[in-house]
């Protein structure tokens, strides 16, 4: 084979690769699979202060709006009740979450979930009132999930938020 032909051909097996990922990528071919069940934040929004060294590394924080009717009193309830229920079934990795709920002022219905922390905080981003959020070690919220008052949604909601917690606790590297 001479060296021309050969140069042709190794140039074509290096770029013909090359040329079928940007194609399938421009064209919209490769719809990438996100296996995370809850809802990512587009930007960055600091929902909790940093924490500390010997903390837990996840937080799993229910935002409560300022001003809270009956129905979102009813969502309260649901969300306290996922959190005190995700925290108690974490078994052993329990002490690497803890399950905050931040708001100006202490729910009343806090006193009846023994494992839910309350943080003194009100935020100024609407898109994560009523929902469910994973906080990381600096603060930052990852995942949301909404909540409402249907008990049959609230099991859903902890289904998901389970999956998605656990496959954070297993890949974090943090406390290694």
């Amino acid at each position: 084979m001479s060296s021309r032909k050969f140069l042709a051909l190794f140039l074509l097996c290096a770029l013909l690769p090359l040329a079928a990922a940007w194609l399938a990528l421009t064209q919209g071919w490769f719809a990438g699979h996100a296996s995370n069940r809850g809802q990512w934040l587009d930007h960055e929004v600091q929902v909790l202060p940093v924490s500390a060294g010997g903390d837990a590394h996840w937080r799993l924080a229910y935002v409560q709006p300022s001003d809270c009717d009956a129905a979102c009193e009813a969502a309260v309830e649901a969300a306290l009740h996922i959190l005190q229920q995700l925290h108690a079934g974490l078994g052993r990795k329990q002490e690497q979450v803890r399950p905050v709920v931040v708001a100006a002022a202490s729910p009343a219905v806090l006193e009846r979930f023994p494992s839910v922390r309350w943080e003194a905080a009100a935020l100024a981003d609407a898109a994560l009132m009523r929902h469910i959020v994973i906080v990381n070690r600096a603060g930052l919220a990852l995942l949301r999930y909404a909540v409402d008052g249907d008990p049959a949604h609230a099991v859903q909601v902890a289904a998901d938020i389970r999956s998605d917690l656990l496959r954070l606790l297993n890949y974090d590297r943090s406390g290694v």
